[in-house]
C-alpha cells in the first residue's frame, strides 16, 4: 500500500509541523506540539471503494473508529505516526465519508534510559523497549601454551540480573576443573566448578551453566573484553576467547565449528536458523585468525557441501580485529531437499580466508542448554475438554536430528487412537500434521510411551525449537483432540521432573527442581489457558505453616523461580511442598533439599562468654549471625532443627527450633494391633509381644532423634506441627533403616462421593446428613496441615473433603440424586452464598443450561442433540 494519490497532502501536513524530508527518520523531527494532523480521504480512488460509511487513505478503504500507520514514499511505514478513521456527523446524521485524523505518538514511548540492558527497537515499531534478554557469543581457542586441537563456542543469554551459559566443544576435552569470566583488567569476576557437569553428545561436550548474580558486572560483559576461559587438570589444554554482544536475525538452531589442524591459531563458528516464512538459511560467521597473519580487510569465501559438492557458496569482504571478525550472510530460497540434509546433519561447511587457509566442520543441530518438554492436558485441546486424564512429554534433539520421546499418559478415559506431532491451530479447522508418533493403543489408565523419529527436517527442528510445535492425543470419545500441549525448551539441565496432577479436575503442571548447590531452582510450567492477567495462577512455596509467593504467571505459562541458600537455610526443611493455583484448583508438588545443607550450621556450642545467659525456650536475638535460631540447654539449634532433650523427665518428648522459639511436643503413639501390647525399655509405645522379640537390634529415625527397636512402630516427628498421626514408621527386620507408611484406613459401606475427612482425622469417613451436600471442582486442603493444625483457608470455602476457591460458583448436590439444576453456589470470603437460577427465554439459552432449556419449552432431543453419548449421560444426572 502507498500514499501516490496524497503525497501533496502529506508534504503539506508535514512542512506545517516542522517536519525535515531529508532522513528516513523524518517522524522523529517533530518539534511542535502534539496536535492531531487532519489528512483529506483519497478522493481519486473513492469510485473503486465500496460506498459504505468509512475512511478512504492510500488507495485503501478503513472503518470507522479503525487505527493504521501511514506509509510516506520513499521513507515507508510512519510507525511513530497514527492515523484514525473518525465519524463525520452533520445536522445529526452520520456522513458516509469519515475524516481521518493522524497524531504522533512518540512521546507516548516509555522511558528506557534505568534499563540495565541496552534498549532496543524492535521491527515495525516506534518505541524503544528494554529487552527480557541480550545475547553474547565467544569463539574459544586453546590458549597460546595448549597443546589440544579442541575449539568450542559459546551463547550467552543476559536475562536481566543471570547469565545463562551454554558451551559446546568440539571434541571430549579431559580432565574439565571450572568456567572463568575475566575482566577487561583480567580479575576473575565468575568462577565455577563444572566437575560432574558435563554432558557428551557424540564427539562433542556440552557444558551448561548459571551465573545468578551479575548484576554488579554487566557492563564489563557488554565491554567486548571480557574473557571466558574453560580450565582443565592439564594446564596445556585449557581455552580462552573474548565475549561479544551479538544480534542473531533468527533462533539459531544449527551450528558448526571449523578448524584445521595444521593452522594453529585459526578457527571459526558458524550459527544458522531458518526463517519459515521463506524457508531461507541465516548465517552468523565468527573467525579468529593470528594478530599477524590477519588484520585489516579480507576475503572470506563461505561454502556449504553434500558430499564434497558444493550447494551454496559466498564471498564476503570482512574486517578482521585483534578479536577476529564476525559476519552475516544467508542462503536464499532453500530447496526441500536441502532443508532434509540440514535438519539431519549430512551437509558440511567450508571457509577460505584470503591467505589460503581453508577451516572446515560439519553442521549440526544446535539448542542452548535445556530439555524439551510438554504438558499435555485437556485445558490446552482445541476446543478445551473438560477430563480427568494428563499426559506430560520428553525429547531428546540429537545432533543429526532423531527425535526420541517418552509419553506417559495418565487417567485416560478411551481407547487412545492417535498420538501425533502438529503445528499451531488457531480454531477448529486444526494444526498442520507433522507426523503419528502413536497408532492405536488398547484402554489402559496409565500407559508409557516410547520411540524415535528421525525423519524431520530443518523446517520441524525450526519449528520444535522455537515452540512452535504441539502434542495431540486423540481418542475415541474425541477424535479431534482429547488433551493437548506445546513442546517448549525447558531451561534446566540437571533437575527433577515432578508432574503435579489435580485429580478431580483434570487440571496439571510440570515443575523441575534442582537443589544441588543448596539453594533451589525450579521451572515450572502451566497449561497455556492458565495464564491471566487478572493473576489467578501463582505459585507458592509452603514449608511448616508459611506461605511464600514465588510467581504469577501473567504472561507467560513457563516461569523460572529461585531461592538463594540463605534463604533456604532460613525455611530449615528438606522437603518443602511447591503449590500452583489456579481459578478453579490447587496443586502440590514436592521439592527437595539435601540434608548436607543444614549440616554446617547445627549442634552449635555456645562460646563461654555466653552460657551463662543460656535457659530452655530463650529467644535469640543477638547476636546478627544467630538470628531465627534458638538456644536450648546451652545450645544453639538452627530454624527447624529438632531434638531430643537430655533432661530425663523429657525422654518423651521432642523439641525443635521455629522462628527463634523452641518448642517441645510430646510423643504421640499409635494404637498397637494386639490386646496386651508391652513398653520396652527405652521407648515410649507400646508394642505387641510378638513383633519386639528381637529387641538386640535397633534402627535410629533422624526425625526424633531416637533409636528404635526392631518390632516397634511410632510416628513420625515433623516440625513444626510435631508428630505427623497419618503416617507410621517402623524398623527394618535386620535393624538396618527404617520404613514409614501412609496410616491404613478402613473400607467403608458408602461410595466415595459421599465421604469426607474431619478435621484432626487421617481417614474419611460417611457423612451422616442425607440433605444437600456441595461437591464440585475444588481440592481438599492438604494433608499436612490438616493433620498439624496448620491449616489456612485464604478466603476460600471448604465443605466436607472438597475445598472451593474465593469467587467459585457450582451446582449443589442433593446426597443419592445428582446436581441441583435450579441453584448456584457462590463462595465468597469463605462464606456460600447460594442463590436460585433466573431463567430468561428471551435471550439465548446454552445447552449446558439444562434446566432452563427445559422451562423455556426445548425437547430433550434439542438439549441432547450433537452431544457425544458420554455428555448425554451428563445431563441426565442434572436434577431439576
Amino acid at each position: 500500500m502507498t500514499l501516490h494519490s496524497c503525497r501533496s497532502c502529506f508534504i503539506i501536513v508535514i512542512a506545517c509541523c516542522n517536519f525535515s524530508l531529508g532522513l528516513a527518520t523524518a517522524y522523529d523531527t517533530l518539534t511542535g506540539p502534539v496536535d492531531d494532523i487532519p489528512l483529506k480521504e483519497d478522493r481519486r480512488v473513492q469510485s473503486h471503494i465500496s460506498h459504505s460509511v468509512g475512511c478512504v487513505f492510500g488507495g485503501a478503504r478503513y472503518d470507522i473508529d479503525s487505527q493504521w500507520h501511514p506509509i510516506l514514499e520513499p521513507y515507508g511505514v510512519m510507525h511513530c505516526l497514527k492515523c484514525t478513521c473518525e465519524a463525520v456527523i452533520k445536522k445529526g446524521l452520520l456522513q458516509q465519508r469519515g475524516q481521518v485524523q493522524c497524531r504522533r505518538i512518540s512521546h507516548e514511548c516509555p522511558d528506557v534510559s534505568s534499563c540495565p540492558l541496552t534498549a532496543m527497537l524492535p521491527p515495525s515499531s516506534c518505541c524503544k523497549i528494554c529487552p527480557h534478554h541480550q545475547e553474547f557469543s565467544a569463539l574459544l581457542i586453546p590458549t597460546e601454551n595448549s597443546t589440544t586441537h579442541v575449539i568450542g563456542q559459546s551463547s550467552l543469554t543476559l536475562e536481566q540480573s543471570k547469565l545463562r551459559i551454554t558451551i559446546t566443544l568440539s571434541n571430549v576435552l579431559p580432565n574439565l576443573t571450572s568456567i572463568l569470566i575475566k575482566g577487561k583488567n583480567g580479575v576473575t569476576i565468575y568462577e565455577e566448578n563444572i566437575r560432574n557437569k558435563t554432558e557428551q553428545l557424540g564427539q562433542t561436550l556440552k557444558i551448561c551453566s548459571i551465573w545468578r548474580d551479575v548484576s554488579n558486572h554487566i557492563e564489563a560483559i557488554k565491554s567486548n573484553e571480557a574473557h571466558l576461559i574453560i580450565t582443565s587438570g592439564h594446564t596445556a589444554e585449557s581455552l580462552s576467547g573474548f565475549v561479544k554482544e551479538t544480534t542473531p536475525r533468527v533462533l539459531e538452531t544449527f551450528s558448526s565449528m571449523l578448524t584445521n589442524a595444521e593452522s594453529r591459531g585459526y578457527a571459526a563458528s558458524l550459527y544458522m536458523g531458518v526463517v519459515l516464512s521463506n524457508n531461507e538459511l541465516a548465517i552468523r560467521g565468527s573467525v579468529v585468525a593470528p594478530r599477524a597473519a590477519m588484520s585489516g580487510k579480507h576475503l572470506v569465501t563461505m561454502e556449504i557441501l553434500r558430499d564434497r559438492r558444493v550447494l551454496f557458496t559466498k564471498e564476503e569482504m570482512v574486517a578482521f580485529s585483534s578479536y577476529g571478525t564476525e559476519f552475516h550472510t544467508k542462503w536464499e530460497s532453500l530447496s526441500t531437499s536441502s532443508l532434509k540434509q540440514l535438519g539431519r546433519g549430512r551437509l558440511t561447511t567450508r571457509l577460505t580466508l584470503s591467505n589460503g587457509i581453508t577451516l572446515s566442520g560439519s553442521i549440526t543441530v544446535y539448542h542452548k542448554c535445556g530439555r524439551l518438554n510438554a504438558l499435555v492436558t485437556g485445558q490446552d485441546a482445541v476446543p478445551k475438554y473438560k477430563t480427568l486424564g494428563v499426559a506430560s512429554a520428553q525429547f531428546n534433539l540429537s545432533l543429526n536430528g532423531q527425535l526420541s520421546y517418552q509419553i506417559e499418559v495418565k487417567d485416560i478415559e478411551s481407547r487412545i487412537t492417535e498420538i501425533m506431532i502438529e503445528t499451531d491451530r488457531s480454531s477448529l479447522a486444526g494444526g498442520t500434521k507433522i507426523t503419528r508418533l502413536v497408532r492405536e493403543l488398547n484402554e489402559a489408565t496409565i500407559l508409557k510411551v516410547r520411540g524415535l523419529y528421525d525423519k524431520t527436517d530443518g523446517v520441524i527442528i525450526q519449528q520444535l525449537l522455537e515452540g512452535k510445535l504441539f502434542i495431540n492425543i486423540q481418542t475415541r470419545l474425541r477424535l479431534n483432540s482429547t488433551l493437548r500441549g506445546q513442546i517448549l525448551l525447558v531451561p534446566s539441565v540437571h533437575s527433577t521432573q515432578t508432574l503435579m496432577v489435580e485429580g478431580r479436575a483434570g487440571v496439571a503442571a510440570l515443575s523441575w527442581c534442582d537443589s544441588s548447590n543448596c539453594d533451589l531452582a525450579c521451572d515450572l510450567l502451566v497449561p497455556r489457558v492458565a495464564v491471566r492477567r487478572d493473576a489467578s495462577t501463582q505459585a507458592f512455596l509452603q514449608y511448616w505453616n508459611q506461605k511464600q509467593l514465588l510467581a504469577t504467571f501473567t504472561e507467560t505459562n513457563l516461569m523460572e523461580v529461585y531461592i538463594s541458600k540463605m534463604d533456604v537455610l532460613q525455611i530449615g526443611s528438606t522437603l518443602p511442598m511447591l503449590s500452583i493455583t489456579t481459578r478453579d484448583s490447587t496443586l502440590y508438588g514436592q521439592a527437595s533439599i539435601p540434608e548436607t545443607c543444614f549440616e554446617n550450621s547445627s549442634g552449635y556450642v555456645l562460646p563461654a562468654s555466653d552460657q551463662q545467659l543460656g535457659s530452655r525456650g530463650a529467644w535469640v536475638d543477638t547476636p546478627l549471625d544467630l538470628a531465627h535460631k534458638c538456644r536450648y540447654d546451652k545450645k544453639i539449634y538452627s530454624d527447624g532443627e529438632s531434638w531430643k532433650p537430655k533432661d530425663s523427665n523429657l525422654a518423651c518428648v521432642t523439641c525443635s527450633c521455629k522462628r527463634n522459639k523452641a518448642q517441645c511436643h510430646p510423643v504421640i503413639c499409635p494404637a498397637a494391633e494386639c490386646a496386651s501390647p508391652v513398653t520396652l525399655p527405652g521407648e515410649c509405645c507400646p508394642a505387641c509381644p510378638k513383633a519386639t522379640d528381637n529387641t538386640s537390634k535397633t534402627c535410629f529415625f533422624p526425625g526424633d532423634h531416637r533409636d528404635h527397636a526392631v518390632g516397634t512402630v511410632w510416628h513420625p516427628f515433623m516440625h513444626p506441627g510435631g508428630y505427623f498421626k497419618c503416617a507410621v514408621c517402623f524398623c527394618k527386620n535386620d535393624g538396618d533403616g527404617y520404613d514409614c507408611k501412609q496410616t491404613a484406613c478402613p473400607a467403608l459401606s458408602c461410595s466415595e462421593r459421599y465421604q469426607e475427612v474431619l478435621p484432626g482425622e487421617c481417614c474419611p469417613s460417611c457423612k451422616t446428613s442425607t440433605g444437600v451436600t456441595v461437591l464440585g471442582q475444588g481440592q481438599s486442603a492438604p494433608d499436612l496441615s490438616r493433620m498439624q493444625g496448620d491449616s489456612d483457608s485464604y478466603s476460600s470455602c471448604t465443605v466436607g473433603d472438597l475445598q472451593y476457591a474465593n469467587g467459585e460458583s457450582f451446582n449443589p448436590e442433593i446426597a443419592t440424586l445428582g446436581m441441583y439444576g435450579k441453584v448456584v453456589c457462590t463462595c465468597n470470603n469463605g462464606k456460600l452464598d447460594c442463590k436460585p437460577i433466573e431463567c430468561d427465554c428471551s435471550k439465548k439459552i446454552s445447552r449446558k443450561n439444562r434446566c432452563c432449556m427445559r422451562q423455556c419449552g426445548f425437547t430433550e432431543s434439542d438439549m441432547i442433540r450433537k452431544r457425544r453419548k458420554k455428555d448425554k449421560n451428563k445431563m441426565r444426572d442434572l436434577i431439576c
